[in-house]
């Protein structure tokens, strides 16, 4: 396992990437379908895009420093081996996920299946290509240095507020999928059309 930086700075990664992940779905919604939403959650983080980033962290580094499973310095061709290996983990997690989704919940979280190069409703071989390579590019370039940062800055208070926003995120998404459990559907909140004549906000 990688232990480059402590579990507060890591922490706090994870809470800038889940609001990314927030700001990338909805801006794919907005582009493909031409409204943004909550995306299920009351809080605007995704948890699942945090914990996946350092997640894969923990298993293979940065392009920078390949270190397969924590173990094992790759050298020659890592960075290859590094998105292979993460598309891997994109592509099996949105399965799992939406899988998982539809088992419990009884609707489709997502559905890939207007797209070429699918494999059913939760795997298309475009979008894991580009989160693979959003994920790629942000832990060559952001994340060593969004970490140095957050590392030389790290005081009290910012461990609390670490705590106060990771606790608040987790009891988020637990409220929320248990909502979607009850309601054997989506948990909207709100939703915001964006049209050629303005925007039109709705409130659930």
């Amino acid at each position: 396992m990688n232990n480059d930086y402590d579990m507060y700075s890591l922490c706090i990664m994870g809470i800038f990437i889940s609001f990314l992940g927030f700001i990338l779905e909805n801006i794919w919604l907005a582009i493909t379908k031409g409204f943004i939403d909550n995306r299920n959650m009351h809080l605007p983080f995704l948890l699942g895009y945090g914990m996946v980033v350092i997640g894969i962290y923990f298993l293979f580094g940065t392009p920078q420093k390949v270190v397969m499973f924590g173990k094992w310095n790759v050298h020659e061709g890592g960075k290859s081996l590094y998105f292979v290996m993460t598309f891997l983990v994109v592509s099996f997690g949105e399965f799992l996920l939406g899988t998982i989704m539809e088992r419990l919940c009884k609707f489709n979280y997502w559905n890939y299946e207007w797209l070429p190069l699918h494999f059913g409703k939760y795997v298309s071989v475009f979008t894991s290509l580009g989160f693979t390579m959003i994920i790629f590019l942000f832990m060559e370039y952001v994340f060593p240095a969004g970490m140095r940062l957050i590392y030389a800055n790290r005081h009290g208070l910012t461990k609390i507020a670490c705590l106060c926003i990771t606790t608040a995120m987790i009891l988020d998404f637990l409220i929320s999928f248990y909502q979607m459990y009850q309601a054997q559907g989506g948990n909207t909140i709100w939703k915001i059309n964006l049209t050629q004549g303005g925007l039109n906000r709705q409130v659930m």
